[in-house]
């Protein structure tokens, strides 16, 4: 028998498949028990027999059999190694019985956890027998019952992901699905180094799947809190996405702040304090984020004025109650409140400045941006009223050379024209509250008007408010600075 299941394995080898069977046979017949070397070469044999007669498109079921026999005894002979159960896979593969083949990769994965090939194989076909939920179900259960083990915990994970990225905006499972595909990733990378880098990209999409899905079931908090973690697995991962999948962090952290703004809004466009707070917390996490973009410190400045300037009406209805209080202890209390209210914008409105200013370093050419640098140094840093004065200058110099550069279209330049009025009527505002020359700063105001853009601009405040205190300060009368604009405070 030796000799004829030697004679077996060299005609295999040399293509002889149907002299290789009849070797395979007659050794079989021969031996009554035969070794695991002996079975396996019968297995072969007949294999490439069942392949053979399999092309040609001839009677397969006898040889199939006797295949399909063949490697069971090996498997059972050697029930640790995962051969025997690959080769009926295959078996059952060619056959075109999917089922049975995906029971004898499974049975081959329990006895080679670390073949990846081999799991890449079998979730191919466990997807067509079962779908992708039939995967993910194996390699939970075999993550319970391997938990040592580091490729069932990357499977496990890439089929929560793939089923899931794409629901983020439809399912409300989505966010705790995804969270659980970042713990197997996580758990894999422990158990397998080298996968680190490849389970971090994934774990840093998690977070931002959490994030979209957080985001379009309402939880704000939440989206805000999955988004900014992004940065927590690795530097820069707020800015990974998935392109036509799923967008980054930081694109999600800028659509929580519009969300809150717009849910937030009455019906005059008034955002509430606690929206505005959020804003101006999310820009500035971008702003530090991203220093060098001009849009995300503009953006830091805009909300932290909104936010700052409703601290300093909170104060002043504080005051308003103190004022009107004749209880003592109450209007102690009214006052400290006020106190605390303007302290708290007084640190809003110095991150709004300096936003504002790495703003317009950023885009000197941005006519609306280095005027609403220079407007908060007006309003409430009167030390800086020189500085602001040289932005407003810069903008009154720009604002001419593009306007009349003829190279914008018609809706780019009246924005520019509205924003080189503004500047001109700051330089107004400069002159009437910090110089005290209300003749100059009526030279300014006047131009304000006749820039306009009129008539969709038509600076109805410089006609009934500037240009009435003007010559009020003229006649000797002092200036409300409240009246003036109750944005104003000073706050140095």
């Amino acid at each position: 028998p030796e000799a004829q299941f030697g004679a077996s394995k060299a005609a295999r080898e040399a293509g002889k498949v149907a002299l290789a069977l009849e070797f395979a046979v007659a050794g079989l017949a021969a031996r009554t028990d035969p070794s695991q070397e002996e079975l396996r070469i019968a297995a072969e044999a007949h294999f490439s027999a069942y392949l053979e007669r399999k092309q040609a498109e001839t009677p397969t079921q006898q040889v199939f059999d006797a295949t399909d026999g063949l490697l069971l005894r090996l498997a059972e002979l050697a029930p640790t190694d995962p051969w025997a159960f690959g080769q009926i896979a295959n078996l059952y593969q060619w056959e075109g019985r999917l089922d049975g083949a995906c029971e004898a990769l499974a049975s081959a994965l329990e006895l080679d956890l670390d073949n990846e090939p081999l799991h890449s194989r079998f979730v191919v076909l466990k997807t067509q027998v079962e779908g992708p939920e039939g995967v993910l179900a194996f390699y939970e259960s075999l993550c319970a019952r391997k938990p040592q083990a580091a490729l069932p915990q990357w499977f496990a994970a890439q089929a929560l992901f793939d089923t899931n990225v794409g629901n983020v905006a439809s399912d409300a499972t989505t966010a705790e699905k995804l969270a659980r595909a970042e713990g197997h990733y996580t758990k894999c990378r422990e158990l397998k180094p080298d996968y680190a880098s490849a389970c971090q990209g994934y774990e840093v999409m998690c977070r931002a799947g959490i994030g979209w899905a957080k985001f379009h079931a309402g939880d704000l908090d939440g989206a805000e809190r999955a988004f900014r973690s992004m940065e927590d697995v690795f530097p820069g991962g707020m800015e990974w996405q998935l392109e036509g999948r799923l967008k980054s962090g930081v694109m999600g952290l800028q659509y929580v702040a519009d969300k809150a703004l717009r849910e937030s809004a009455d019906r005059g466009g008034v955002f509430e304090v606690s929206a505005l707070a959020r804003a101006a917390r999310i820009y500035a996490v971008l702003h530090a984020y991203r220093p060098g973009d001009a849009d995300f410190a503009n953006n830091c400045g805009f909300f932290h004025r909104d936010w700052g300037v409703g601290c300093i009406f909170k104060a002043r209805e504080y005051r308003a109650m103190a004022a009107g209080s004749s209880d003592p202890a109450v209007r102690e209390l009214d006052l400290a409140l006020a106190a605390q209210e303007l302290a708290r914008a007084a640190k809003i409105l110095a991150t709004c400045r300096d936003a504002y200013l790495v703003a317009a370093q950023l885009a000197p050419q941005d006519v609306r941006v280095v005027n609403d640098a220079a407007l908060i140094l007006v309003y409430h840093f009167p030390s800086r009223a020189d500085e602001a004065e040289r932005l407003l200058l810069q903008c009154v110099a720009n604002g001419a050379a593009q306007k009349d550069a003829g190279t914008l279209p018609a809706q780019a330049l009246d924005t520019l024209i509205e924003a080189w009025g503004d500047a001109h009527q700051n330089l107004g505002m400069i002159e009437l509250m910090h110089r005290h020359n209300p003749a100059k700063a009526r030279e300014w105001f006047e131009k304000t008007l006749a820039i306009g853009p009129l008539p969709r601009v038509p600076r109805e405040w410089v006609q009934q408010v500037a240009l009435p205190l003007c010559d009020a300060v003229a006649a000797g009368k002092p200036l409300d600075l409240e009246l003036l604009d109750p944005r104003i405070e000073l706050l140095e």
